[in-house]
């Protein structure tokens, strides 16, 4: 089996035109993990008396990062414009990239935004959660 380092992984932004701009600094990205719902079809009939379900709506999930803050007002690293965002409730289209080319795709609202992870001897912590909304898109290469 095939394994690939974290090492290069990128999370970008869309930018509107037709080009998506990295977020920089990340340390960790996490989730995007989907889930479904059930329905409760259980009846008075319903054999061996176990309950029946029926399948429901697909979940997106959320996706965790965790970033080196950059406080600086020139903002290469983008993590300015993902607040606006959050500060807009606008949703936007990311894209997680595998170091090895594959990448995820998916439009999603910023729902948490915590500014500063604080601990002894630690880079000033950024962390942020991505709410997807829809379906989320894989493709083998950018």
């Amino acid at each position: 089996m095939a394994k690939t380092a974290s090492i290069f992984g990128k999370l970008k932004l869309y930018d509107g035109t037709s080009a998506y701009d990295e977020i920089t600094n990340i340390v960790s990205i996490s989730g995007a993990s989907a889930s479904m719902s059930t329905i409760d079809a259980t009846h008075l009939g319903s054999a061996s008396y176990f309950k029946e379900y029926l399948a429901g709506y697909l979940d997106g999930g959320d996706v965790t990062v965790v970033c080196h803050l950059d406080p600086e007002v020139a903002d290469g690293s983008n993590q300015r414009l993902v607040k606006a965002h959050f500060e807009a409730r606008t949703s936007e289209i990311y894209r997680i990239v595998l170091p090895t080319g594959p990448y995820a795709s998916f439009t999603a609202f910023v729902t948490g935004w915590n500014t500063f992870q604080l601990e002894q001897e630690a880079v000033v912590g950024l962390e942020f959660t991505l709410k997807i909304t829809g379906a989320i898109t894989y493709a083998d290469a950018e």
